[in-house]
Parts: C-alpha cells; structure tokens; sequence
C-alpha cells in the first residue's frame, strides 16, 4: 500500500472514530442532562425480586421520576424508571438532517400494572456535525410488568414526516389486546397516536363464555401507510386490514348447535384518517369495536 493510501485509509478510520465518538457524546450527553444518574433508584432497581438475575443488575440508573404514582401499586416509596438508548436513527428532510435518539424506560418495580416509560429527542443538523436540540416525547404508561419496550422500527408517515413504531398491549381476564405505537414527528413537536394491532376474548381450547358469544371476538390488525392517498396536515392515512371474526352465535338445534362467527374478516380494510388538530389517526365510523368496553 502507498503512503498516501496509507494516509488516506487512516483519515478515514480517525473520521469515523470521531463521528462514532460524537455520537456516543450526544447519547451520553442527553442521558445526563435529562436523567440524571440516581444511587437510590440504582438500589431499588436492583434490590427488585425481577430484577436480581444477574444480567438484569444495573451498574448505573439514569431515572426519570414517575409522575402518575397514585396510579400504581406503590408503597410509599421511590417511583420512577432507569432509562437506556434502544433505538437511533438519522434521517434527511428538507432542511437538513434529522437525528432521533430513542430511550426505553423500566420501571424500578416489576408488577403487572407498573408501566414503563419511553423519551424520543429529534436532534437538527445542517451537514450532521452540529446537532441542535429540536423537538423532544416524554410518555408514560407504556409495556407491562415494568418493562419498556424495545423493539422498534422507524418509518416515513409522511414528507420530511418519520415515526418510529412498536406495539405495546395487555392481558387479562380471559382477553388480550394491542396496539401499535407511533411516534410521530411533525417538525414541531413529537406526538403519540395508537392504532389497534389486535383484540382476542377467545380461547382455542375454551371458546368464549356461553352469556358473552355476542361479544365474542379474536381480531389481527395489520396495517401499510398509503401514501398514494391524500395527506392531512403532512401525514398520509393508514390502511387497516383485518383477519379473524367478530361475534358468535349458536348454529343448528338442540345438542349439536355449536357456536359459529357471526362476521368473518379476511383482509377487510378500513382507512384511518390523521387528525392535525388532534395530532392522531381517526377510525373510521364502520370500524369494528375492539374492547370489552
């Protein structure tokens, strides 16, 4: 190798050991300012009974307080979670480029209805040295037993318009159901919407309750950004397609009648519509309900 190919080569690894080096200051840099790093929620973190294994322990704790403490089991004492980075993403828009830094929170206690907490900051950058602080979403009530989740995916909802996604759901008394979580960034400011992903009070191995049948259902959601359709407020619509059924009722007489759905959804789709005012997507009035409420 020539020595200006040799000068070369280490010039462009010294670039990118510098730019792996800012970013890990930026991560650093906005885990410091916003969450502090806290030994007492480090000690009651790791001191919980889920939280002893020992590649769940914790060497620090960047702690976000909890704001809604009345809403969980608590006991009096310290609430709040330990924040990491779990996602990151730069993007280009129009006025530059935009960089996304996305951390999960996990509650310091690990209850079925203690939540988790996640914190999206956008970072703005002409050329992607200088990063300013842009807009930023702080949200609680996400996940189950404590945990955050983590498995996300960035998406483009719209022009210069990114969200990252995941689900988050719940189960109990019989019936499961979730949602798909977007965060949105509008260029002003980061907004939570939800959609539905799915809804079940049916067992494979039970059915459902004789006295619920009417109510009966076991629904999949998938859902496609349409961007061939007409934006509202920059975001295009969502498309929602719908396996499964809705509702059941008893066919045939005496012993041999056996509970049938009552509607059959094979890829039945539904158009969710943004809602600028709003800052969330609408369903459409047709849309089937998907609760026990």
């Amino acid at each position: 190798m020539s020595f200006r190919r040799s000068l070369l080569v280490l010039s462009a690894f010294a670039t990118v050991q510098a730019l792996a080096a800012d970013a890990d200051s930026l991560v650093q840099d906005t885990l410091d300012k916003h969450f502090p790093e806290n030994a007492e929620a480090l000690k009651v973190f790791n001191d919980d009974a889920n939280h002893l294994a020992a590649e769940d322990k914790l060497k620090g704790c960047h702690f976000a307080p909890m704001k809604e403490v009345e809403n969980t089991d608590s006991d009096g004492g310290l609430e709040g979670y330990c924040l990491r980075l779990v996602s990151e993403k730069v993007v280009d828009v129009a006025a530059g480029k935009r960089r996304y830094l996305l951390f999960a929170g996990d509650n310091l206690h690990t209850p079925h209805s203690a939540p988790g907490m996640i914190a999206l900051f956008a970072f703005s950058s002409a050329d992607g040295k200088d990063w300013q602080p842009a807009v930023q979403y702080q949200g609680e009530g996400f996940g189950k037993y404590g945990i955050a989740p983590t498995e996300w995916q960035w998406q483009l909802f719209g022009k210069d318009v990114w969200g990252a996604t995941t689900f988050t759901g719940d189960a109990a008394w019989g019936g499961s159901w979730s949602s798909q979580v977007i965060l949105l960034d509008d260029g002003k400011a980061i907004h939570a919407a939800f959609v539905p992903s799915g809804f079940s009070n049916f067992s494979e191995e039970d059915g459902c309750e004789p006295e619920d049948l009417s109510r009966c259902a076991d629904v999949q959601v998938k859902y496609a950004v349409r961007e061939d359709l007409p934006a509202v407020g920059n975001v295009y619509p969502l498309e929602l397609s719908l396996d499964g059924f809705i509702g059941m009722a008893k066919s045939g007489k005496g012993k041999n009648a056996q509970p049938k759905p009552v509607k059959t959804l094979k890829g039945e789709k539904f158009i969710w519509q943004f809602d600028a005012d709003k800052h969330t997507y609408v369903a459409p009035k047709d849309f089937p309900k998907m609760s026990e409420e």
